[in-house]
């Protein structure tokens, strides 16, 4: 459990960063994104769960290809946004917390796009604010 704990923290650490990238730049570094699969895949290899590299794995890799065909052509999220989603899943390996997470910071964004009038906004922010919120509710 305590393993879980420091994947979680090493998670959110990882959003700080993408998050105060992306508010400034606008982009998602994929040093960030490929740091968080590979830590992921490294810490399931070894410490094993009952939803990672089974069934559950493949249910959110199908989630992110869905997203990736139906949120990227209309410009609704970026590419960056869904690659950070790729290394969310790998950390937290539960797909329906990562539904959560998408339909929250998903929801947040819509929610501020129609307030503010804009379409450009950083996406990030409001995945972090959804892993908080989803960590404090279900883990």
């Amino acid at each position: 459990m305590m393993f879980l704990s420091i994947i979680y923290l090493a998670l959110i650490c990882f959003l700080i960063i993408a998050t105060i990238i992306d508010i400034e730049k606008r982009i998602v570094p994929n040093w960030i994104t490929f740091t968080m699969v590979f830590l992921g895949v490294l810490f399931y290899t070894f410490y094993p769960h009952e939803l990672a590299l089974s069934f559950g794995w493949y249910f959110g890799i199908i989630l992110i290809l869905f997203a990736l065909v139906v949120f990227i052509p209309q410009k609704i999220i970026g590419g960056g946004d869904l690659k950070l989603y790729a290394g969310t899943f790998a950390l937290i390996g539960d797909p329906i917390l990562l539904l959560y997470i998408i339909t929250l910071s998903n929801i947040f964004s819509f929610i501020i796009m129609k307030f503010k009038k804009k379409t450009n906004i950083a996406h990030v922010p409001f995945i972090l604010i959804s892993t908080l919120l989803v960590f404090l509710l279900t883990v």
